[in-house]
């Protein structure tokens, strides 16, 4: 769960996909696609395929 549960995670990605869902719902532009947040380049936490990968560096979110 990103910087919350490993010491490699530069971002609270729990927190920050939390608010990208809020975001997205509220402006009813909630993709079909999936996303998911990494705390690092590892991608440790990334068990299925996804449509688009962000991963956290230091202070904001890279596209994979």
């Amino acid at each position: 769960i990103g910087s919350q549960g490993c010491e490699f995670g530069n971002a609270d990605t729990l927190r920050d996909a939390t608010k990208l869902i809020e975001t997205l719902r509220a402006t009813g532009t909630a993709p079909s696609t999936r996303i998911h947040l990494s705390g690092c380049g590892k991608q440790c936490a990334s068990r299925e395929e996804n449509d688009i990968h962000l991963i956290a560096t230091e202070g904001r979110y890279e596209l994979a």
